[in-house]
């Protein structure tokens, strides 16, 4: 048996700045409209194949897919121990403001992956990037983000103890550049 291979590379410079300033890049293959848009609390199930990523080579081999252990549903945003049952946390972090039927490529460095510890019996190594190639079936369930409204609201979620680099600070950047430049940002309940 030989896993199957394929050749992987981050196709833009910012794709590349993300998986070095966020713990992870998100390239769209094909994008959907369809509301809700997944935020922290709601409950996704995704379609994937996963790989182990040697970015020096840009080979990246396959160690899991939905074929072979099903469709991973979870709740995005919750946090536990990571172990190979988990989600990693830059697949999670990476389907905020996404929607069903979107199609991605989710490449994660390996402190939002499976870090030291590495996973499923040795199929990712520790320290090593993954590769989701997904799609996502499904996004239900109420989301449990709060947006800031203003500058000053923003600056204080930041400044909470709970909020750390782990909690999707780059959704928080791009809502702060939008606020910087039109103070009337609409921010939409999805409750109604």
């Amino acid at each position: 048996f030989k896993p199957e291979t394929i050749e992987h590379s981050l196709s833009s410079l910012d794709a590349f700045d993300a998986l070095m300033d966020e713990g992870y890049a998100v390239e769209v293959r094909k994008k959907a409209d369809v509301l809700p848009n997944i935020a922290t609390g709601m409950t996704v199930k995704l379609e994937y194949v996963a790989y182990v990523w040697d970015s020096a080579s840009s080979v990246a081999v396959w160690f899991r897919d939905s074929k072979s252990s099903g469709d991973l549903k979870f709740v995005v945003g919750e946090e536990s121990d990571l172990d190979e049952n988990d989600i990693p946390k830059g697949l999670s972090c990476a389907l905020i403001g996404m929607c069903a039927g979107t199609e991605l490529i989710i490449t994660i460095t390996p402190e939002y992956a499976f870090g030291e510890s590495g996973a499923f019996n040795g199929d990712v190594p520790p320290n090593t990037h993954v590769v989701y190639l997904v799609t996502i079936l499904t996004a239900s369930g109420s989301p449990k983000d709060v947006f800031p409204e203003s500058q000053d609201e923003l600056g204080e979620l930041k400044r909470q103890p709970s909020f750390t680099r782990n909690k999707f600070p780059a959704r928080l950047n791009r809502v702060s550049a939008s606020l910087s430049e039109n103070d009337d940002l609409a921010v939409t309940d999805h409750n109604e």
